[in-house]
């Protein structure tokens, strides 16, 4: 099986976020399966599942958006699909209003877990089901998501190892590294805190600056990184929250107005594995790129995309399911990269 994310989860979730087949590297999936309390009545063609989901603004939550549109209708279910654009309020009203439409099954993508609760909570009285998509939003039927903690050890492991591998002699504290963080919701939080164990990992490693970005894109990072290779020229690690930021520190540094020009000597991180981050990857191997790793959460994709419909059919039709599912995670540099490409 191919593997594969960050975005969700881990990411992601999501990224990347997922679960499946996949080669384990830091973390084991830990679960529970439990029964759906009542059988379902509607046939496919009648049930509605919807996808309330947190944005579609880059490329890894399209593809979650189109992979579970695709699926959920190819099994015949009637499937629909609404963008908060990072907007918690409005995404409390996409899953009102998808309860309004009769709704069997909302799958949520949280913007900021903790403010869908209580709307969450509403659906499940009226009898609908939640599955948590890799956010945790303390209210649900089903959820599938990942340990955020780990997924940044994680983007903190593959950049202790590149540095080993680069400034193979180098001294203590002299590799100058820089955390690009993203705090919009407690998830995220935990994540980009744990970017921060790089600096215990590895002696090398000196935490010069921690920049907290409002938005977790990619004309975000490229900006910030613009502004951080002013200050701080010296630099030679970017941590980045997910993949996304992770593409724009890297578009930075390919560009032609670059500060950066020993790109060998220069490495940027983050989570998610989507067509543009693997191909950066790959291309790192000759310094086409600086993007040199990636933290995926729940291994194979489309193995995690197949599994989270089987379950959320499981779900509704009131057939055993997984009630928690939280995902495998794999580490991915230039020397696995291929074996997670679709």
């Amino acid at each position: 099986m191919k593997k594969f994310l960050s975005v969700l989860i881990s990411s992601l979730m999501v990224v990347g976020l997922l679960g499946g087949c996949s080669q384990k590297t830091s973390t084991e999936p830990a679960s529970s399966s439990a029964p759906a309390a009542t059988k379902q009545v509607k046939e496919p063609k009648d049930t509605l599942i919807a996808l309330a989901i947190s944005t579609t603004q880059n490329d890894f939550m399209a593809l979650v958006e189109k992979q579970l549109g695709d699926r959920f209708k190819a099994a015949g279910y009637k499937f629909e699909s609404a963008s908060a654009d990072g907007n918690s309020q409005k995404q409390i009203e996409q899953i009102e209003n998808f309860v309004t439409m009769g709704a069997s099954e909302i799958i949520v993508m949280a913007v900021e877990n903790t403010s869908v609760t209580d709307v969450c909570k509403r659906a499940m009285e009226k009898g609908v089901k939640i599955y948590a998509f890799t956010t945790n939003t303390r209210a649900y039927d089903a959820f599938m998501g990942s340990d955020e903690s780990k997924v940044g050890e994680s983007i903190a492991n593959l950049a202790s190892k590149w540095v080993d591998k680069t400034f193979t002699s180098s001294a203590e504290g002299t590799i100058n590294a820089v955390i690009f963080s993203y705090s919009g919701n407690p998830d995220a939080a935990a994540r980009s805190k744990a970017l921060a164990t790089i600096a215990s990992k590895n002696k090398k490693i000196k935490i010069t600056k921690t920049v907290e970005l409002g938005d977790n894109n990619t004309d975000t990072a490229l900006k910030a990184t613009e502004n951080l290779m002013q200050t701080n020229p010296e630099t030679n690690v970017i941590l980045c929250y997910n993949g996304a930021m992770a593409i724009g520190v890297n578009s930075y540094a390919m560009s032609p107005n670059s500060l950066i020009k020993d790109k060998a000597k220069f490495g940027v991180f983050g989570s998610e594995l989507t067509a543009e981050v693997t191909k950066a990857i790959e291309d790192s191997a000759n310094d086409k790129s600086v993007l040199r790793g990636t933290a995926q959460i729940g291994g194979d994709i489309m193995a995690a995309f197949d599994k989270t419909v089987k379950n959320s059919i499981n779900l509704i039709k009131g057939e055993q399911y997984l009630k928690d599912d939280i995902a495998p995670l794999d580490e991915i540099d230039v020397d696995n990269v291929a074996k997670f490409k679709h």
